[in-house]
């Protein structure tokens, strides 16, 4: 089975808890959490992740902004190898 590193941004306590549950009930995985939008691109600009749940109702961001803003973060910010 694989593990994988997953970045589970929800605001809702009960609904991050239930999550959580489920995805240590399948074994393995590393699970990283934030709240905010703000506080998922601050960890995505640090470190990489397989996967990344969202929820598109957070305090600070709202609908499929929230979907767009989260990709363009993570794309610029996927290491990139240094070529000689």
């Amino acid at each position: 089975m694989t593990n994988y590193r997953v970045l589970l941004i929800e605001d809702d306590p009960a609904d991050a808890r239930l999550v959580k549950e489920w995805l240590a009930s399948e074994g393995g995985h590393q699970i990283f959490d934030a709240d905010r939008l703000d506080d998922a691109s601050s960890r995505l600009e640090k470190e990489v992740f397989d996967v990344a749940l969202l929820d598109l109702g957070l305090p600070d961001s709202k609908g499929i902004e929230t979907l767009t803003n989260l990709l363009d973060n993570a794309i610029t910010s996927v290491p990139r190898p240094i070529q000689p």
